[in-house]
């Protein structure tokens, strides 16, 4: 009987044990107290947050033994295990530490593209000029073989002589051309121009032209300024090849006059058949005994005569191979461009001239003959690791041009003609 009551008791005073915890919660290197760290009785749905001082506080707890648990947004979760052993108030504070993690780098890398139709666009949209230009994205969609027929499909720009530049219907003399952020050397030697066409169109990335004067660039041009850029080092290889042949009216297929040329005429220079001899005086005095005009004439390689053939179309040829090869954390890259024009022109100017009494002086007829052979060799290579790349653009050109003008010419029709002959070679 005495036990029965004494379980009894003890099933009551469990049901009827109500407990309290409270204290505060402080920062480990400060002290300071986190207000909002949460406290609760695992197992149970008891719990509390803590004020504006840290303090918290938790009743009713049915239990002699807990577990509390504090949690805070990046600090160390902390766990806490309460004995009460027949109190039924306990302070329990608690100190918590931050949590020390530690955050990893993700690096991303990426290669600027800026041969691309929006490359461009974005280019163009953030120049402070009227910009024009292309992309390689857009050059690839057509058939121009060279920089020259790029360049003439941007809007307000035409070609002469399809190799010079003409913006805005001012000549090559008024505009400026760049490649690759760098001045373009004249292509001819009595004016400022650059032959386009010894570009090929596989090497172009970009074309920009400036059409109006801004402080960052040249004030050496009226027209507008031209920014060829070629590409850089790629990601595969590639290989391009381009041969074209055209009919010019009134040349193709006509008579065509020239004088003896040299083995190495169509490569574009003179092999030195034409050089002036030895014997030739620099100052030809006719009344010098010393000297014999017919012996100094005889001496030059030139037989003085004009020959005639029918003109054959013209030829251009464009050929650019690129490589690339891939050497632990080295990526080297090579881009090798070439390009050839064989051309002939044949054209008639009539120079004609009076006095104050109107009356003819003299009417002269040029026939003038011209045939030009241009070769042009782009190289870009460049190796780059990491953030580094070294580039070496180059470019070569050469240019010949043999020309014959036969002028034939009298002051009136019982006279009879003059003939003359000028040959030429640059």
């Amino acid at each position: 009987m005495k036990f029965i009551l004494t379980a009894l008791l003890c099933l009551f005073s469990a049901c009827t044990f109500a407990a309290t915890i409270k204290g505060t919660v402080l920062e480990d290197k400060t002290n300071a107290p986190l207000i909002g760290v949460v406290v609760k009785v695992t197992g149970t749905d008891k719990g509390a947050v803590t004020d504006i001082d840290g303090r918290y506080e938790i009743n009713g707890i049915d239990k002699a033994e807990c577990l509390l648990e504090f949690s805070y947004m990046s600090f160390i979760t902390e766990t806490v295990t309460i004995k009460f052993e027949g109190k039924t108030e306990i302070v329990k504070d608690v100190v918590m530490k931050p949590e020390a993690k530690v955050l990893t780098v993700t690096e991303v890398k990426a290669k600027k593209l800026t041969h691309t139709e929006l490359a461009v666009i974005n280019e163009i949209r953030a120049s402070n000029t009227v910009v024009s230009g292309t992309s390689a994205s857009q050059i690839s969609k057509t058939m121009d073989r060279n920089a020259a027929d790029v360049v003439k499909r941007i809007p307000g720009v035409s070609i002469q002589d399809d190799r010079f530049v003409v913006i805005r219907g001012l000549p090559d003399r008024y505009n400026t051309v760049w490649l690759n952020d760098a001045g373009a050397p004249s292509s001819e030697a009595d004016k400022k121009s650059f032959s386009f066409d010894i570009i090929p169109s596989g090497l172009i990335d970009r074309v920009l032209i400036s059409k109006t004067p801004s402080p960052e660039l040249p004030g050496d041009f009226a027209g507008g300024m031209v920014k060829v850029y070629t590409t850089s080092i790629q990601d595969k290889n590639a290989i391009s090849f381009n041969l074209q042949t055209s009919s010019r009216q009134g040349t193709t297929g006509n008579a065509f006059q020239y004088n003896p040329t040299s083995s190495t005429d169509w490569l574009g220079y003179d092999n030195g058949s034409r050089n002036i001899p030895g014997i030739a005086p620099e100052r030809i005095d006719k009344n010098d005994p010393n000297y014999n005009i017919s012996d100094i004439s005889k001496a030059f390689g030139n037989d003085w005569m004009i020959k005639s053939k029918n003109a054959s179309p013209d030829m251009r040829f464009a050929f650019s191979y690129t490589s690339v090869y891939k050497l632990k954390k080295l990526k080297i890259g090579n881009t090798i461009g070439l390009t050839y024009t064989a051309t002939k022109t044949n054209y008639t100017v009539n120079r004609q001239d009076w006095d104050s009494t109107k009356e003819r002086l003299y009417d002269y007829n040029d026939n003038i003959n011209t045939a030009n052979n241009s070769v042009g060799i782009l190289e870009n290579a460049g190796v780059t690791w990491g953030k580094n790349k070294i580039e070496f653009k180059n470019l070569y050109s050469q240019i010949g041009k043999a020309q014959v003008l036969v002028r034939t010419s009298g002051l009136d029709s019982n006279q009879q003609p003059e003939l003359a002959y000028a040959m030429s070679y640059d």
